[in-house]
């Protein structure tokens, strides 16, 4: 044999191995290895014989589909088969490395491993000794090999023992790759060891799953047996599954749940407690047993205590109580018969809407639930999963009134406004059963499966704005709105609840503390900027910390009382002041007044020209709507002031801009400020800095209502702002203000952008824009 590399004919072995010095028969039937055989005998008679990795693979093609060593063989025989095969009769030459492949050509090229002849006597003995420790497939170890290895004839012994110990073809290609005859007998030692280990490790798994299915089948076949017996003689089954269906029995379950809890009692029975399906079944079972099937609470009856319960718990609100009680007495008269709507309190946080939901559930006598929307994203929140999911569970809906124990909770939905969606489904769609008084008598989850009524439970969602709640939504809720609370309103609520309610839970005596009145009012004024009383609470608990921390260092000096100076020395100095630019007069500054979803706010609105193209352009992170307004209120002024200023739009760049850029603003509200801005900066008139407007304008100059107003007002008198100018639409909600709200302040309702500048620019009284010219009934009207 030659020790050059050398192509010769590929023969891939799917089955059975070859080692060199060994024969064997294999049986032929592929092409490309019929193709081999023929080239191999038509030549010298030479072939080159490997095991493929994967035997399932039909036509390998690549290196990596065989082992890294096969054997260079010699065809002695070729003989005609059935249905095209041929059975080759092969003996193995020597080892070989499978270095390339021409698959066009079926050759493969071969470096040949040289055979090293060291076997001892030793050796062979220590070998032997222990393959008679190994069982076989079949037979015995013939004491014969040890005489053959002596003799030399390794090829033939180890091409027996893998046969009669069952080596995989391609594992036994590895000994091949060994050029010391020693070694190579010592490897096929070690990977006997293995497949003997791995051979026991699988039988007796084996014989465990075997073991595990008799027994099953021996347990359901005497359970069987048990329950005829039984029967037979009048005795209960399994006491735990009696005991279930004992406490099912004692539910009121409706007719729908009753037949179901029924079917799937008598599944139970039949299943064997070691299945998956039988904790499945129990589960749910265990779910219709401790649901609120119509248990209720006693209701308050009396709605003069539901009035003194809101007045005890909650100071001012009165438009919000007064909505709230009558919304529960008429509840209260349809009885059964009512459904009437869900309720949705609207407003700034802070304000109370959650505290308002628990002194509802209070004053009724029913129990209160809470469950937060904000950030949900999966309809299975509210629905719940199908059973057949693994660790499937019912909605929170459902999951809440399990826990509670009644079917007429007080049930608040807090920051509806606030649900998400994604790929999982819409929530908000998910609720729409829920929140629908006509059809959420008849709710389904999914887990259930059956109908379960919610006509009873009273649901209050709360949201920061009713824009962020889907349309649909909205629509089956009644919405009563929180607004902002006033200065004094803010001072008695500190001094009557939040005051107390941190001392209680700081461990403050009022001997150790008091807080005055001034030092509430610098509190609101100075530390906190806010339309609810969150933040004030917060600072007053900042206070309680610091006394309870020089309590128990012994550095307290007795009672303290808190003023203003020295609430400076506890909290610092003050974070907010009254707006510097309120008392600036500067061309181009104008105040404006915004609604957002936390109260009132004034925004200081900026106005500047230079030569240019007629650009527009708008700084302050503006939405689409204000960026449109702006549009708006530049081609109203552009029609009032081209002909009387002298400045040419066309060549001329106007620049607005809203302060505090990283906010973002929006909304048509500011209108009539952005228009007032722009005049202002055209004619170098500086407009009154105590004045603040609102107020949507249109292209023809009309002034249109807003919405927001007390929020706007408040936020306005926090300020220090004098005088508002707002649409003449909106007069009915300023009558509908508190004269405490109104108190100090001015109001100049408009119909037009005429009016606004009549009062921001009293020397142009007599100027009306293009399309406003109003009728003398108008004028007469204005004048009285």
């Amino acid at each position: 044999m030659k020790d050059e590399m050398e192509w010769l004919p590929l023969l891939p072995l799917r089955e059975g191995a070859l080692l060199p010095g060994g024969d064997s028969r294999i049986y032929v039937g592929r092409p490309q290895s019929l193709d081999a055989v023929r080239k191999a005998v038509a030549a010298d008679g030479r072939i080159f014989c490997i095991a493929q990795r994967d035997g399932a693979v039909e036509n390998p093609q690549d290196l990596a589909d065989f082992a890294e060593f096969g054997t260079l063989a010699r065809v002695l025989s070729s003989k005609p088969g059935p249905k095209g095969t041929r059975t080759v009769i092969l003996h193995g030459l020597g080892g070989a490395r499978l270095v390339r492949l021409d698959q066009n050509k079926g050759m493969a090229e071969v470096e040949p491993v040289s055979d090293v002849a060291d076997l001892d006597t030793l050796a062979i003995e220590r070998c032997m000794s222990a393959l008679r420790r190994f069982k076989t497939r079949g037979g015995k170890l013939d004491p014969e090999l040890k005489l053959e290895l002596q003799n030399g004839h390794i090829g033939s012994v180890l091409q027996h023992i893998i046969g009669l110990y069952g080596i995989p073809p391609f594992i036994a290609a590895e000994l091949v790759g060994e050029a010391s005859q020693k070694n190579r007998l010592e490897r096929l030692v070690s990977i006997v060891e293995i497949q003997q280990e791995t051979g026991s490790i699988r039988e007796e798994m084996h014989a465990r799953v075997k073991q595990r299915i008799r027994d099953t089948q021996r347990e359901y076949v005497l359970r069987e047996i048990l329950r005829d017996v039984k029967g037979e003689l009048g005795v209960d089954g399994n006491a735990e599954e009696d005991d279930l269906a004992a406490a099912l029995a004692r539910v009121a379950l409706p007719r729908e749940a009753r037949q179901r809890a029924d079917r799937e009692l008598k599944r139970l029975e039949v299943i064997p407690p070691m299945s998956p399906e039988y904790g499945v079944i129990r589960g749910y079972l265990e779910w219709l047993r401790d649901l609120p099937w119509g248990v209720v609470s006693k209701e308050e009856s009396d709605i003069r205590k539901v009035r003194r319960s809101l007045e005890a718990s909650h100071y001012g609100l009165e438009d919000v109580k007064r909505g709230i009680l009558e919304f529960v007495a008429a509840r209260r008269l349809a009885g059964d018969k009512g459904r009437g709507s869900i309720l949705c309190l609207v407003g700034p946080p802070g304000t109370g809407k959650t505290s308002l939901a628990m002194a509802m559930a209070e004053a009724l006598g029913r129990k209160f639930v809470r469950m937060s929307l904000g950030g949900m994203r999966d309809e299975a929140e509210i629905r719940g999963h199908r059973r057949t999911y693994v660790g499937a569970m019912p909605g929170r809906i459902i999951q809440h009134l399990r826990k509670i124990g009644s079917a007429n909770p007080v049930f608040l939905l807090d920051e509806i406004d606030k649900l998400g969606n994604d790929y999982r489904g819409d929530p908000s769609s998910a609720l729409l059963e829920v929140l629908d008084p006509e059809i959420n008598s008849a709710f389904q989850d999914h887990y259930l499966e059956v109908e379960y009524d919610l006509s009873q439970v009273f649901f209050v969602t709360t949201a920061n704005s009713i824009h962020g709640i889907p349309g649909p939504l909205a629509d089956r809720m009644e919405v009563i709105a929180i607004p902002g609370y006033t200065e004094a309103e803010k001072r008695a609520i500190a001094l009557r609840y939040l005051v107390p309610r941190q001392f209680e839970r700081n461990g403050i005596r009022s001997e150790d503390l008091e807080i005055l009145p001034e030092a509430v009012d610098s509190l609101i004024g100075g530390y906190t900027r806010e339309a609810g009383v969150r933040g004030l609470e917060r600072e007053i608990q900042r206070i309680c910390r610091k006394k309870a921390l020089a309590i128990l260092e012994k550095k307290s000096k007795g009672r303290e009382k808190v003023d203003p100076v020295m609430l400076t020395r506890v909290l610092g100095k003050p974070r907010y002041k009254n707006s510097e630019t309120l008392r600036i007069d500067r061309p181009g500054l104008v105040h404006g007044l915004a609604w957002t979803e936390v109260g009132g706010q004034v925004l200081d609105i900026e106005a500047r020209y230079a030569s240019g193209q007629g650009r527009l352009v708008l700084t302050g992170k503006l939405g689409t709507v204000m960026q449109e307004s702006a549009q708006t209120a530049l081609s109203l002024v552009r029609f009032i002031a081209g002909g009387r200023e002298g400045l040419d739009f066309a060549a001329t760049d106007f620049h607005v801009h809203v302060p505090e850029a990283a906010t973002p603003k929006d909304g048509p509200s500011a209108g009539i400020t952005i228009a007032c801005a722009i005049l202002s900066a055209v004619r170098g008139q500086a407009a009154p800095s105590d004045t603040a407007l609102t107020g949507e304008v249109t292209l023809l100059g009309r002034v249109l209502p807003i919405g927001g107003l007390k929020e706007k007002v408040l936020a306005a008198k926090r300020l220090g702002v004098r005088r508002i100018i707002l649409p003449e639409g909106n007069r009915p909600d300023l009558e509908e203000l508190d004269r405490e709200i109104r108190k100090g302040l001015v109001f100049v309702p408009v119909r037009d952008f005429a009016g606004v500048v009549r009062e921001m620019f009293p020397e142009e009284g007599k100027l009306s824009a293009p399309g406003t010219r109003r009728t003398r009934r108008e004028q007469r009207k204005d004048e009285q």
